[in-house]
């Protein structure tokens, strides 16, 4: 632009030393060639001058010109068009040589550029040249009214196009520095450039402004790259700020950027966008660019966290007039990827946001959309989205929820209404569906749905109400795996209903109820409009052994009936599947006996006369059998609820309303209400059940949505209540008497029910109150409470009695009770029945519902002469159920607990335990856990702790010591002639498989020391106590070890009979015996031996005496041998000599005689 103004101050230049040197009277248009030769040698470049010339030297010289062409006009070449040129120039610097313009006026201005494809500009060098560009040529005021900016490319022909208007410039000189202001789409804007450096930058500062409009300011420096040729390329750096004040926009805003430009493409960096004010303010960082060519935006942001509520809040307080006015669509189409650690939006967290976009005009392309909502929801969309009037739309969403409840809690806030109820609790959630809106009609195709076990599969329409017609809803789904016990209230579809039209075809399959197979299968094909209402097809089939039908259609008019029955082996599941579609609140309060028994019934349906200014009326009537007894109920139904309801119970025997076929007395209950002034339901009842009489004192008004009573009053009075008694865990051996007073209210904005009377003697008197029924607190004070029988009534159902033989039943637990009660009540009673003949006396405990069953926590009470504490809690699992407790005993009397062979001591100890299964019998096999118990003053009879020692030498002064039957005999006489008695004793217990164990106890009773343990098992209700009794001193005469036998108690608790095995005194009795009898053998043999020693002495006395005779003998011989020889010697002497040379004629005697021994040698 400056070159421009350059150029025109050459033309007026020109014109004025033209001027000055020819007359001031000339037809200029005549020397119109002169003119323009004289300009294009000025300027260097083909000038054309058209239409109108004038020319004024005085007072100060002054041009106009109605028409000014710079260059050829050729495509590749740079040119300018003004239109009506208006210039005055002061006269005064001209005689220096420079040239002033002091007002210069230009309607129409036009520069147009050649580009080419990069963004590079062709620009005559004349016209930046130094000696141009440095040129005296000021311009106090140069205002253009319109000015237009045109950049063409010559080989594409593509043309872009700048327009601003009411534009003022000024200068010093052509190179600037420059300041030029105007208005440009509305926004008035303020340009100021450094002097033009052809070699560097040149400064450029950019500002906008403008009532109710955001605030631009741009800083940047300005390079003219020069390439081949006139071909030169800009180049901006800096930095951009737009910021949208209070008063402009109804949420302030600042952007900031970097930026950089490089031919048709602008790098935008360290891109800043916050907004909000406070604790809300938000925060992105990324980076960008902008297709300068396309005029498209591309923007990836990142940020931690979006304030949505609070933003929205600074919105709504903007004022009405700002928040129509402004319109936050970009003015150029944008490309946004975004990411967000947290949005802020409904009050809830939504994090892992993750978002690409297209923002072009009026939509919204949304390629990718993922976040995590309440309840661990993923979700994912795509599609596309039209912000102009009537919207519209169409896309895909996909959501994974793991907490569906806390979805739904989630979407309430934004009014969609959550008809679920509980049947989402803590339950995971998959749906996905192709979407499209276009007003009047939004539709949902390729519907898929998973909640748990069930899925849902197809289409969906909704159809807006339009002048002459309503809204409508069709859709056509199938259903696979429902459980209707948790199908969620749908009454208020039926509200819904009232306004909109329905037509519906369902297939639902393998449906089941609760726990159990799921064979049933609903059908159902009906539609409504208006007031008419036609059902082609319900039916019911096997839904847990429930089976209905219902055919018919009630026209506009009214005419017309809807009729079938209903047949279930429980009656539960219709009542809940109707109550759910009808009833309400109402299905909530209907008693147990009723929902658990057999149900035959025919429904008729039928519309009632509508009075003046209301609805028609739905009249149902229920007739058949159902709890045992008869049934006739006529319920009537406006405006989508209950407006009156009548029903009569009958039963021959009120046995079977309590599960008590002993109590074979006829009740009859009847039931009638209506909706009073204030639109809420008020319930009678009366009756007379086994002798109880009900009368209504007050009527009974129930909650808005029909699930609690929260006012009346009402008398219970009997002569004798005791056939009742058995039904809530009691019984009497006599008539007892009854009246108690039943009042329901409100204390505090919650309900309130207060019983006072009696019971026979026992007074009952209790304050309960709570939001709901399954909220209810306070106190209760009773004569007499079960254990038991709240056990059965909370978590466990109706238990079957035990076969004969076994303690416990083994039937499966029924189905866990529905009671519409819950909440934590403080309970006192004179006698807690513990169940097996046990009870507490002045019992207190805390009674709490939980979601699967209930709780006794700080019980305490007097039990058996000590004191019994603990806690409890039952819970069910569908046919599961288990029990978690812990217990401590003080003080109590073990002889009453456990009977004999205790005669007399007392218990203390605490056991933690648990267990679970599908039976009583199972529970109990299952049972295990850990403690401690302590005995003290204990006497057990038959277990005299002498007894040992007396058996022993009783035995010993038989000869039949060791026969173990005589053994047995005395050790038992023994043994009963006084008990073992024990001071303390104590042990671990261990409770493993329904089996209690203490052990090791070791109980010192004096004279012997009983060690061993003691087992209570409880699935046969048995007692087992093993153990040794062993003596402390030792038996005369008795050799070894102490002296013991095994002795232990075991059978039926209460009739445990001893056990007595005496074979480890035998072997110690054996051992003594058999001492014995050594010491006689040994005995014996030393006798023997002594014998023999003696014997063989006689012998050799003897053998001595022999041998000295028959010596004594031969000397004798010897000498009368000797005698005669010399005898015949002598007479034969004098025949020959004495000793002739033969030698003596008999040899020398030969001595036989025994040798010498020591002894013999001394003695003889």
């Amino acid at each position: 632009m400056r070159d421009l103004l350059t150029v025109l101050a050459g033309i007026v230049i020109l014109a004025l030393v033209a001027a000055m040197a020819v007359p001031p009277f000339v037809d200029w248009r005549s020397q119109r060639a002169y003119v323009d030769a004289a300009l294009s040698r000025a300027t260097g470049l083909a000038v054309r001058t058209d239409g109108a010339i004038d020319l004024r030297l005085l007072p100060t010289p002054r041009l106009a010109v109605e028409g000014l062409r710079v260059g050829d006009g050729a495509a590749e070449d740079a040119s300018l068009h003004a239109r009506h040129v208006d210039a005055e120039v002061a006269l005064t610097p001209l005689l220096s040589g420079e040239v002033r313009f002091l007002q210069s006026r230009v309607e129409r201005l036009e520069l147009k550029l050649p580009a080419g494809a990069g963004g590079d500009w062709r620009i005559p060098r004349a016209l930046l040249s130094e000696d141009t560009l440095r040129r005296t040529w000021v311009f106090e005021d140069l205002a253009v009214g319109q000015l237009l900016l045109t950049t063409v490319d010559p080989q594409t022909g593509r043309t872009d196009q700048g327009y601003a208007e009411q534009v003022r410039l000024q200068s010093q000189s052509l190179a600037g520095p420059w300041r030029a202001e105007g208005l440009a789409g509305g926004v008035r804007f303020s340009l100021v450039t450094g002097e033009i450096a052809l070699s560097g930058p040149t400064n450029v500062k950019l500002s906008t402004e403008g009532e109710g409009l955001p605030r631009l300011a741009l800083d940047a420096r300005m390079f003219l790259d020069r390439g081949p040729g006139d071909v030169h390329l800009p180049r901006l750096e800096g930095t951009a700020r737009l910021v949208g004040a209070r008063e402009a926009v109804p949420v302030p805003y600042t952007v900031s950027t970097g930026f950089k430009t490089a031919g048709r493409l602008a790098t935008l960096d360290s891109v800043s966008v916050e907004a909000g004010e406070g604790a809300s303010t938000l925060r992105l960082g990324g980076t960008g660019e902008i297709a300068l060519d396309a005029g498209r935006l591309t923007l990836a942001l990142e940020g931690r966290r979006l304030d949505w509520d609070g933003l929205a809040a600074a919105y709504r307080e903007a004022s009405e007039e700002l928040r129509r006015r402004w319109r936050p669509q970009p003015d150029m189409p944008l490309d946004l990827s975004l990411r967000l650690d947290g949005l802020a939006l409904g009050g809830e967290e939504l994090t892992g946001i993750s978002a690409r976009t297209t923002l072009a005009g009026d939509r919204i392309g949304i390629d990718r959309l993922d976040f995590t909502a309440p309840g661990q929801t993923r979700v994912s969309a795509s599609g596309e989205v039209s912000l102009a009037m009537g919207g519209g739309g169409h896309g895909r969403v996909t959501l994974s929820a793991r907490s569906a409840d806390r979805l739904a809690a989630y979407l309430g806030r934004f009014g969609i209404p959550d008809f679920s109820g509980d049947a989402l609790a803590g339950r995971a959630l998959e749906a996905s569906a192709d979407i499209t809106a276009a007003n009047p009609v939004a539709s949902l195709r390729n519907l898929q749905v998973r909640l748990g076990d069930a899925t849902l599969t197809g289409a969906l329409r909704y159809t807006a109400a339009e002048a002459a017609s309503r809204a409508r809803i069709d859709a056509q789904v199938a259903i696979q795996g429902l459980d209707l016990d948790a199908l969620p209230q749908l009454t208020g579809l039926f509200d819904a209903g009232r306004a909109i039209d329905l037509g519906l075809i369902l297939d639902a399959r393998n449906v089941g109820y609760g726990v159990g197979e799921r064979g049933g299968r609903v059908a159902a094909r009906f539609a409504s409009e208006g007031q008419s209402l036609t059902i082609d097809l319900l039916e019911i089939t096997d839904l847990a052994g429930a089976n209905a039908s219902l055919r018919g259609r009630i026209t506009a008019d009214g005419s017309g009936r809807i009729g079938g029955r209903l047949r279930a082996r429980r009656a539960a599941p219709l009542i809940d599947l109707v109550g759910r579609a009808a009833l309400g609140g109402l299905a909530e309060l209907v008693p147990p006996f009723l929902r658990e028994a057999p149900l035959d019934a025919a429904v008729l349906a039928s519309r009632a006369p509508a009075a003046a200014g209301t609805e028609p009326a739905l009249v149902t009537k229920v007739s058949g059998s159902a709890g045992g007894g008869g049934l006739e109920a006529e319920i009537t139904s406006a405006e989508g609820r209950v407006a009156e309801i009548s029903a009569t119970l009958t039963a021959e025997q009120a046995g079977a309303w309590f599960g008590t076929p002993a109590l074979a007395r006829p009740a009859r209950l009847e039931l009638k209400g209506g909706r009073d002034a204030s639109g809420r339901l008020a319930m009678r009842l009366a009756g007379d059940v086994a002798g109880l009489r009900i009368a209504t004192v007050e009527p009974f008004g129930l909650s808005p949505r029909d699930t609690a009573v929260e006012s009346g009053e009402a008398q219970l009075s009997s002569a004798d209540i005791a056939p009742l008694l058995p039904a809530i865990g009691q019984r009497a051996a006599g008539p007892v008497d009854a009246d108690v007073k039943l009042r329901v209210g409100r204390r505090e904005g919650a309900a309130r029910v207060e019983l006072t009377g009696h019971v026979g003697e026992s007074v009952v008197d209790a304050d309960l109150s709570g939001p709901s029924l399954r909220e209810v607190s306070g106190r209760v004070l009773l004569g007499q409470v079960s254990l038991p029988w709240i056990a059965s009534v909370l978590a466990l159902g109706s238990l079957p009695e035990a076969p004969a033989g076994s303690p416990w039943a083994a039937a499966r637990f029924p189905n866990a009770p529905n009671l519409p009660v819950g909440g934590t009540v403080a309970v006192r009673a004179v006698t807690a029945d513990l169940g097996r003949g046990l009870a507490a006396q002045r019992a207190e405990f805390t009674l709490a519902t939980t979601p699967d069953g209930f709780a006794i926590r700080d019980f305490g009470g007097a039990f058996l002469g000590g004191r019994l504490s603990g806690t409890l809690s039952v819970n069910r699992q569908g046919g599961l159920a288990s029990l978690i407790g812990e217990g401590t005993v003080t003080g109590a009397s073990l002889p009453d607990l456990v009977g004999r062979p205790v005669r007399q001591g007392r218990i203390s100890g605490n056991l933690r335990f648990g267990g679970s299964g599908e039976s009583l019998a199972g529970i109990v096999a299952s049972l295990g856990g850990a403690g401690a118990a302590e005995f003290e003053e204990l006497e057990l009879a038959g277990a005299d702790p002498e007894a040992i020692g007396r058996t022993v030498q009783r035995a010993l002064r038989g000869d039949d010591t060791l026969v173990p039957a005589r053994l047995q005999a005395i050790a038992a006489e023994e043994l009963d002639r006084a008990p073992l008695r024990v001071v303390k004793a104590m042990g671990q217990a261990t409770f493993v498989s329904g089996g209690l164990r203490i052990s090791p106890l070791v109980a010192d009773a004096g004279a012997a020391t009983w060690q061993g343990s003691a087992a209570l098992d409880l699935r046969t209700l048995s007692l087992d106590i093993r153990g040794t009794l062993t003596a402390k001193a030792p038996p005369r005469n008795w050799s070894g070890s102490a002296p013991y036998l095994t002795l232990g108690w075991a059978g039926p608790l209460g009739r445990a009979a001893r056990t007595l095995d005496v074979g480890p005194l035998s072997n110690g009795l054996a051992s003594v015996v058999l001492t014995r009898e050594l010491d006689r053998i040994e005995t014996f043999e030393l006798d023997a031996a002594e014998r023999m020693r003696i014997n063989s002495r006689v012998e050799m006395d003897r053998a001595r005496r022999a041998a000295a005779e028959e010596a004594a003998r031969l000397a004798r011989q010897r000498e009368e041998a000797e005698r005669a020889r010399r005898d015949a010697e002598q007479i034969m002497g004098g025949a020959r000599p004495a000793d002739g040379p033969g030698g003596p004629l008999l040899a020398p005697p030969v001595d036989i005689r025994p040798p010498a021994q020591g002894g013999a040698a001394s003695g003889g």
